[in-house]
């Protein structure tokens, strides 16, 4: 059950939390300090206490998971008592454990992404091949593709209306010409 006066005596109070805060400027860091205790100003974030309750949170966040758990039960203890605890159970616990689990785990992240990124390279050099083979093809399709021969521009300039293209071509061994062919050899077209 909650107090009445407790909760009149609570300031409810909505501030920013967001602070730009400018690059370091190493040639000049007391003006640099000034604009950041500014930014801090601007922010209402101006009070030199932090409340326990803060603290304790962005503590325990940075332990080990196996000290969170076991210090996750004392929510009632004071920040001084968990703190103790807290360096009973690091001493507790063999800190050489952590590393070497943590330095596997890095290990064989690494392993896994060294060949992961050898696959990788493997198909790009495969996709390039490929991708070469394609382009030679197409070259050799689009050379093969024009006529065999070499088109009878002479025809086209010294056209002679009176006699088909088959006639020009073939003289008197044509066979297909079409009207309006009047060579003396093809009788109203017929051949």
């Amino acid at each position: 059950m909650t107090d009445g006066n407790t909760i009149a005596n609570t300031s409810a109070s909505v501030d920013r939390i967001s602070v730009k805060i400018p690059p370091f400027w190493p040639n000049d860091p007391e003006i640099w300090f000034l604009q950041v205790e500014n930014q801090f100003t601007l922010a209402n974030i101006t009070s030199t206490t932090v409340p326990d309750n803060i603290v304790r949170s962005l503590w325990l966040g940075r332990l080990p998971s196996s000290t969170q758990a076991i210090l996750a039960t004392q929510a009632k203890a004071s920040l001084d008592a968990v703190a103790e605890l807290a360096d009973t159970i690091s001493e507790a616990i063999a800190p050489r454990a952590q590393i070497s689990e943590a330095s596997n785990a890095l290990e064989s992240t690494i392993d896994k992404l060294t060949a992961e990124l050898a696959d990788i390279k493997i198909q790009l050099a495969s996709l390039s091949q490929a991708q070469a083979q394609t382009k030679t093809i197409r070259r050799n399709r689009s050379n093969s593709r024009g006529r065999p021969y070499p088109r009878d521009i002479s025809y086209s300039r010294e056209r002679n209306s009176d006699i088909c293209w088959y006639q020009y071509r073939f003289g008197d061994q044509a066979q297909k010409c079409s009207p309006p062919c009047k060579h003396q050899g093809n009788i109203a077209g017929s051949r």
